[in-house]
């Protein structure tokens, strides 16, 4: 079968495990070689679609007579980028938001496409924290399927979420600035690779920067979190740290109208995505950003990364979101989509009820199934509507803001705004930004130990203010 990231090749004669059968597939792949796998069953785990089990295995068990079984590692799927499934993708038109993509001749892709995010649970992570739903008896009696998953052989390694040729050890990144003028009092990021047991050569696909006196001007902060998914996604997000920034301070309108200059910067580096080398047929990052001026703050947002402002008042704290998060489902985010030949609906299993979150559909074909409706990058998602173009929101900073959170949805998956402002405040009254990102993540990470089998990637940049 063939699907987004990876195609898996073999004969129907060759011996395969059934366990490494199970380890290329993505939790949302429904497409099956029935000579192979005769029958599977798809059931619901806690928050995530998986293949529970097989029933009967015949390039297992009856191999063809008189074939000799392939030498050790012969017989081993083998994984390939898929460049060739989707067609060339088109240059995006102008607004970065829509590109043309064909698809390979024979209209085949795997079931449930991978541009995807983890088939989380369609739940509001913005206003409610996750809650746990029972696990399928089935699944105890399979190969575990995650939400990240991967195929490492002794020579190479293969991420859905990204490709190494070595391990990459557990690595969080983190710093600690005071800021130079304007609001800004302090600030600090982390960044947190996440953990897939079956791959030791997980990836972090998150990048972030944070700039001060942001073109020569002291009052002024750019700030940025990407979350990268896919084959490339890594790489996508990796461009949009080197490229958005440098597009944003050239661009001439920066001074007189900030909202025009941030919203080319974002299509300008789309565009660059799409010339690019890079592979984005389904691959492609979240971005949310937040650009301050003096006592002016600038949010913009692609995808289901999130920014919030903690709030202080009447000896109270309080959250104000500061961007919302793209997913297919919001009214006018689905009108786009539908009116491009996109479909939204949540993945469907066997009996065809729906599982998980609403994705992003071709028309007539299950993929790519990308859980969000704007993205950087994605050019088969972008032919049906998902844009990159940037919500952009504007807010005047008071003395009553405190600090920002900008993160990836490695945090917002399983705690949501008011917690956030929870878990940092104690650390605003100790002005020690770099234990509030220690703190977040680490939290963030116990919950996903809690709920899952995987622990997503985790970004956080935490920024205290001091606004007049």
């Amino acid at each position: 079968f063939l699907f987004p990231q990876a195609t898996l090749r073999c004969s129907e004669s060759e011996r395969v495990p059934v366990e490494q059968l199970l380890s290329c597939l993505r939790p949302s792949t429904v497409v099956l070689v029935p000579s192979l796998l005769p029958t599977f069953r798809l059931c619901r785990s806690r928050s995530r679609v998986c293949v529970a089990r097989y029933l009967s295995m015949k390039a297992s068990s009856s191999p063809s007579s008189g074939k000799k079984s392939p030498p050790k590692g012969a017989g081993n799927p083998s994984l390939t980028p898929s460049a060739g499934a989707a067609g060339k993708a088109a240059k995006p038109t102008s607004g970065g938001a829509s590109p043309s993509s064909a698809l390979g001749a024979s209209g085949k892709l795997g079931g449930g496409g991978s541009g995807a995010k983890s088939p989380a649970a369609g739940k509001d992570r913005s206003n409610s924290p996750a809650s746990k739903s029972p696990t399928d008896k089935a699944s105890a009696a399979a190969t575990q399927q995650r939400r990240r998953l991967s195929v490492v052989s002794g020579t190479q390694g293969f991420e859905a979420d990204g490709v190494v040729e070595h391990a990459v050890q557990e690595e969080a990144k983190s710093n600690l600035k005071v800021g130079r003028g304007g609001v800004v009092s302090k600030y600090a990021s982390k960044s947190k690779v996440g953990v897939v047991p079956m791959n030791p050569n997980k990836v972090n696909q998150d990048s972030h920067f944070e700039i001060e006196q942001f073109a020569n001007d002291p009052t002024q902060y750019f700030f940025c979190v990407m979350d990268g998914h896919g084959y490339q996604g890594r790489e996508v997000s990796q461009l949009i740290t080197r490229r958005l920034p440098n597009y944003l301070q050239s661009e001439p309108t920066l001074r007189t109208d900030p909202k025009a200059a941030i919203q080319k910067a974002f299509h300008k580096t789309n565009h660059e995505l799409f010339r690019s080398s890079l592979d984005i047929t389904f691959s492609g990052s979240t971005t949310i950003s937040v650009f301050i001026r003096g006592a002016t703050l600038y949010s913009a947002s692609v995808g289901d990364s999130r920014a919030i402002c903690g709030k202080f008042k009447d000896g109270r704290w309080s959250a104000q979101a500061l961007s919302d998060d793209h997913k297919p489902d919001r009214p006018d985010e689905k009108k786009r989509i539908e009116d491009r030949d996109g479909r939204v609906e949540s993945f469907r299993g066997s009996d065809g009820e729906p599982i998980g979150p609403p994705r992003v559909w071709l028309k007539d074909q299950d993929a790519p199934g990308l859980a969000m409706s704007r993205s950087m990058g994605d050019s088969v998602a972008a032919s049906v509507g998902v844009t990159a173009e940037p919500e952009i929101k504007i807010f005047t900073l008071t003395s009553e803001d405190k600090f920002i959170v900008l993160a990836s949805d490695g945090v917002w998956e399983f705690i949501d705004n008011e917690e956030v402002v929870k878990i940092v405040s104690p650390f605003h009254d100790k002005q020690d930004p770099q234990a509030a990102c220690d703190a977040l993540v680490k939290e963030s990470n116990q919950r996903w130990r809690a709920e899952e089998e995987v622990i997503d990637d985790t970004t956080v940049i935490v920024v205290f203010l001091n606004a007049p």
